[in-house]
């Protein structure tokens, strides 16, 4: 089974129509048929959903309702417009004695040891990532995450052909 982890530009471009370089169109294709392929699991996590929320506010005619309702169908359905399931992470995998302060240490290491460095944002789904097993995500923002170390950065276009 693949498993692929969400970027969170692919939810705002799912949901933003107005999103540049046709990605509006080129998300919704991907959600569309990924629903239809039976080796492939689509993972996010919570932060995904909270930086999906915050960034969608900053989209013109977006109010925070809006942003609160989809994030809250993500959160209660674990459905894209309840209608492409995806799986919802925790920070640890399945650590039992993984903390909070374990998890921003290992998000620091991967701060610290790339070149160039993530942003923050980036180097706390790739936490995640790693603590689940997880070593691809699908993204526009290749370069966002092709040099943290063991992650594969993928485009949507090539997870569908």
């Amino acid at each position: 089974m693949r498993r692929i982890y969400l970027d969170t530009c692919l939810l705002i471009a799912y949901f933003y129509p107005r999103d540049s370089q046709n990605k509006h169109q080129i998300s919704r294709d991907f959600f569309s048929r990924v629903n239809n392929m039976r080796n492939v699991e689509l993972y996010c996590s919570h932060f995904t959903i909270t930086e999906f929320t915050w960034a969608y506010v900053t989209k013109p005619e977006i109010s925070d309702l809006q942003a609160h309702k989809i994030a809250h169908s993500l959160l209660l359905t674990n459905k894209i417009d309840r209608k492409y399931p995806f799986n919802l992470l925790n920070i640890e995998g399945k650590e039992k004695k993984y903390s909070f302060e374990d998890f921003f240490l290992d998000v620091e290491t991967i701060l610290l040891n790339t070149t160039p460095r993530p942003n923050l944002a980036d180097a706390i789904h790739a936490t995640i990532m790693k603590n689940n097993g997880i070593h691809e995500i699908v993204t526009f923002d290749i370069s966002d995450f092709e040099h943290i170390e063991d992650i594969i950065p993928c485009r949507p276009e090539d997870i569908i052909r």
